[in-house]
């Protein structure tokens, strides 16, 4: 299901699984579980030219493509927490961004509010 709002379209993959994509052409995904997701439709699971992989927390069913997103979007970065960014340090992926509950950073004028859920906007994700 997609839907748009202001300059965003907002794919619902299933489960946790989201990617909101600009007006301009910027991609996040977030929680991105799609092979074994049973809602995730066919032609988004191996979703390109991703910006921002946004991680809630480590549950199989909110990281397991992760790896596969990578592979597939080589210049993407994640963001989550640092726990989670250190471990996938470890793991060899390097582009990491850890944030902290209630955190905020700025990436590419998109700003990221890290809350018990993830929300992106002011700039590129500005809704009306």
């Amino acid at each position: 299901m997609s839907i748009e709002k202001g300059n965003v379209k907002i794919h619902y993959l299933g489960h946790a699984t989201f990617i909101f994509e600009t007006n301009e052409g910027s991609k996040i995904i977030v929680d991105p579980w799609l092979d074994d997701n049973p809602q995730c439709p066919d032609n988004l699971k191996s979703p390109e030219n991703i910006e921002y992989i946004l991680i809630t927390h480590g549950h199989f069913d909110h990281i397991g493509n992760v790896s596969q997103v990578f592979s597939n979007n080589k210049n993407a970065k994640l963001v989550g927490n640092l726990e989670l960014c250190t471990w996938y340090n470890s793991k060899g992926v390097s582009a990491t961004l850890p944030m902290n509950h209630g955190g905020t950073q700025v990436f590419d004028q998109t700003r990221l509010l890290w809350s018990m859920l993830c929300t992106a906007q002011e700039s590129k994700m500005a809704t009306n």
